[in-house]
């Protein structure tokens, strides 16, 4: 009897209620997509690397995952700061993989723990299995299968037609069944998550769902082991869910907030320089150009700035408004 591959799940109300608040929250975040402080995605992926880190036992604090990142020198275990470099070489290629390549699936393991294991950038070639002490808990499929399983599982989540949040669920619960690596597998399955939800809609790149994974680690390997003893992953799917619609409502909440602080400082700047172009505005404030002007938009429609002149020649005047 041939395996099933792909986990079983029942969709459940809770599923399709989470389904429903993630698409809501990250079609409004996606409208904001341009305006987003490049400081804040960047602190965003220190929060990933960090978390998915420290799920695998890292000690390393975010602060000396952030200077690591920043090329400065930290004292600590060797092999946690070379953690740290291979999974910033790896999230460095994130936005340019394709979410159903073998292929790229083996070039990001190999970034992601070069260096670490002799096995970088190929299925394991051993029978591995993950323990809890002395006490087997899961082991994986036979070395021989694992090409053949990996590469059906991509090819289901392509063409399956499943909702893209239930099917990066399930893909990341089904690479850790498999878990075709001999180090990584975890890493690879949380990376390999948000690789095909940024296929869905981009700006879940820069939502660290792994902090929340962190955060509720026993939850999550519980909701892992329950997939596993009854062969049903909605306990999964439903906890993945959950940790993405709360990850993504922080970010939203974050944005809100540097949005506010970025229309405050725009209207300072006119206001000390009406002849200021939109490109020393997008310095200055630190948006893309497209992002400033979103906001200048906004700005004008709401009556608190006014353009006199042409785009080259003119200046702008901030209204009584903009000054209450």
């Amino acid at each position: 009897m041939k395996q099933r591959i792909v986990p079983g799940y029942t969709l459940s109300d809770r599923m399709i209620s989470l389904v429903a608040e993630i698409t809501e929250i990250a079609t409004h975040l996606g409208m904001r997509e341009s305006v987003i402080d490049p400081i804040l995605r960047k602190k965003n992926r220190l929060k990933t690397i960090h978390s998915s880190l420290a799920i695998e036992q890292n000690t390393l604090t975010l602060q000396q995952v952030t200077d690591i990142i920043d090329g400065k020198r930290v004292l600590g275990p060797p092999k946690e700061i070379a953690e740290v470099k291979c999974a910033k070489a790896a999230y460095a290629v994130l936005e340019r993989v394709d979410p159903h390549s073998v292929k790229d699936l083996l070039k990001v393991h190999g970034l992601m723990v070069g260096g670490l294991t002799r096995q970088a950038g190929r299925f394991r070639t051993v029978e591995v299995g993950v323990y809890s002490g002395e006490k087997l808990v899961h082991a994986g499929l036979p070395h021989d299968q694992v090409p053949g399983k990996v590469r059906e599982l991509l090819k289901w989540v392509r063409t399956s037609g499943v909702h893209p949040l239930i099917s990066s669920c399930l893909f990341h619960y089904g690479l850790e069944y498999i878990h075709p690596f001999t180090d990584g597998n975890g890493r690879m399955g949380r990376y390999w998550q948000t690789v095909l939800l940024a296929s869905w809609r981009v700006q879940m790149v820069w939502v660290p769902v792994e902090e929340v994974v962190h955060d509720r680690q026993e939850a999550y390997y519980r909701a892992i082991s329950e997939a596993d003893r009854t062969g049903d992953a909605r306990a999964f799917i439903e906890f993945m869910l959950t940790a993405l619609r709360d990850a993504l409502q922080t970010v939203n909440k974050s944005v809100g907030k540097g949005v506010v602080k970025s229309v405050v400082k725009i209207l300072d700047l006119i206001g000390q320089y009406p002849d200021i172009t939109r490109e020393r505005l997008a310095r200055e404030v630190g948006l893309s150009v497209r992002g400033v002007e979103k906001n200048l938009a906004q700005l004008k429609s709401e009556g608190k700035i006014i353009r006199v002149g042409g785009r080259k020649s003119g200046h702008w005047e901030v209204s009584q408004k903009g000054t209450n």
